[in-house]
Parts: structure tokens; sequence; C-alpha cells
């Protein structure tokens, strides 16, 4: 459980720091391999798993109204499944890729709902009165929410799903991680 709560604050602090910096990088797959792996005790792992999963997330990027899968949940999930288990580098985009997809329908519902819904009512009555400080409070609060739900989301996939998990990647035919391996 401890190792949950980590990995849903690290998340937490990577989404702040990528949110209030900019495109700064932070949550790319290499990074965020290299920072799970430094934070579960296995820094090779982490940086081999994280430079696979660039490769796969490589293209992912935002065109137009395009949103592409959540490339740092996913990295950040693939890579704790796989050094909690053991498994392959490879193993990692078995489970990345439906995870990243998975906190994008998350982050979609929060954009759509959540902060259009709520926060821009309150950002346009600050607007109306001239509250600059207030649009302020409600941009980081936004953009904190959004952390806190993908930390949660992330703490909780780990929680409950690190057995169910580390059992599925160690049961991968090696057929398949051969297909991975020539893939990649």
């Amino acid at each position: 459980m401890g190792t949950a709560i980590l990995l849903g604050v690290i998340t937490f602090v990577l989404w702040v720091v990528e949110y209030a910096g900019g495109r700064n990088f932070i949550s790319q797959p290499i990074m965020v391999g290299f920072i799970v792996g430094i934070a579960m005790g296995d820094m090779k792992t982490g940086i081999t798993v994280g430079a696979t999963l660039e490769l796969a997330f490589l293209g992912a990027t935002s065109i137009g109204a395009v949103i592409p899968p959540d490339a740092m949940t996913g990295a950040l999930l693939g890579v704790a499944f796989v050094i909690n288990s053991g498994a392959s580098a490879e193993s990692a985009l078995v489970l990345a890729l439906p995870i990243a997809s998975l906190a994008l329908i998350f982050k979609n519902f929060y954009y759509g709902y959540v902060k259009e819904v709520s926060y821009r009512v309150k950002a346009d009555k600050c607007a109306e009165n001239g509250d600059y400080r207030g649009i302020e409070r409600i941009h980081w609060i936004a953009g904190c929410g959004m952390g806190v739900m993908l930390g949660a989301l992330v703490a909780i996939s780990f929680a409950v799903g690190s057995d169910a998990m580390g059992a599925f990647l160690n049961a991968i035919p090696d057929f398949v991680q051969t297909g991975l391996n020539v893939a990649i």
C-alpha cells in the first residue's frame, strides 16, 4: 500500500510540475521511468522500461482537437508493474497503452464536465468582478484537481492490480514477448 501511495504522490507532483512549468518534458516516459525506478529501488529497469515506452509514445502528440493517450500515467504504471513483477521491459507495452487510454478517458471527463462546468462559471464571475487573483486561484485549483484525480487513479490501480498485473505479465507467452522485441 505504501508503494501505491508513493506512486500517487509522484503522479501528482509530475502533473503539477508539468502544469506549472509549461511543456518541460518531465512527464515523458523516459523521465517517468527514471523517477519511478529511483522511487522503487530499480533505476536501471526504470530507465530501460521508460526508454521502451518513450519509443511507443513518441508520436503521441496533441494535434488540433485530438488528445493522445496519457503517456505519463501509462508509463508510470507500466514501469511500476514491471519493476514489481520482474517482467521484461517489452511487457510494459501490453499494459501502458491501455492504461494510458483509460487515463485519457478520466482526463476528458475532468476537462469536459468538472473543469468546464464548475470552474469556468466561477472564473467568469471572477472576471466580471475584476478579481484576477480569483481567476489565478481557480486556475490552480483546477490544475491541482487533475493531479489529485490522476494520482488517485494511479494509486488505486497499483494497489488493486499489482499482484494481478504481475501474474498477467508473467503469463505472457514467449512468442508474444519475442514479437514485442521484434516490433520495438
